[in-house]
């Protein structure tokens, strides 16, 4: 837990590139940390994750493409998926993310892109929450902490990204 915390420590005022490279190692190093970094965040107040969620989050989705090219699992699933442009939103933290497949390849990273198919829009509490491993997208899609625009299919193709991706890292997401 000790080297955890030097890592996490490490992030604080880094810089969005610097995280973005740190990506892949730090899901490599956390893998055996996970399930009790996921313990250990159930028990933060919410409110203390807000400056994390804003910075950690946005860099995880621009890594997910670094954590894409390095997993040919993972590239085989984007080949076989349909193009999508994905816009996930915490309006009330001012935290957006995106997910562009197109031809094959995978682009994800921090703030809005021009013309998403499928949005996803989360109230705060549900965001942190599931930071926390607090449920997960459908439970937040039923219980109205989350709101989806777009064709459904395409948002359950990413089940399987997520998975591909958890399975190579040796990870639980936690988001589906």
């Amino acid at each position: 837990m000790e080297e955890l915390k030097k890592m996490l420590e490490s992030l604080e005022g880094a810089d969005t590139s610097k995280i973005i490279e740190d990506i892949p190692k730090i899901m490599d190093k956390i893998k055996d940390f996970m399930p009790e970094l996921r313990d250990q965040m159930a028990n933060i107040d919410a409110e203390e994750l807000v400056p994390l969620a804003k910075v950690v989050l946005p860099a995880f989705f621009e890594g997910m493409t670094e954590l894409v090219e390095n997993s040919e699992e993972a590239k085989e699933e984007i080949e076989d998926m349909e193009d999508m442009r994905l816009q996930m939103s915490v309006p009330t933290l001012d935290v957006h993310m995106f997910m562009i497949i197109e031809g094959g390849k995978f682009k994800g990273g921090a703030g809005k892109i021009d013309n998403p198919e499928l949005k996803i829009t989360m109230d705060k509490g549900t965001f942190l929450n599931l930071m926390k491993g607090e449920g997960d997208l459908v439970s937040a899609y039923m219980s109205g902490g989350m709101s989806m625009e777009g064709p459904l299919n395409k948002a359950m193709q990413l089940q399987s990204l997520f998975e591909v991706i958890a399975d190579e890292y040796d990870m639980d997401i936690g988001i589906m």
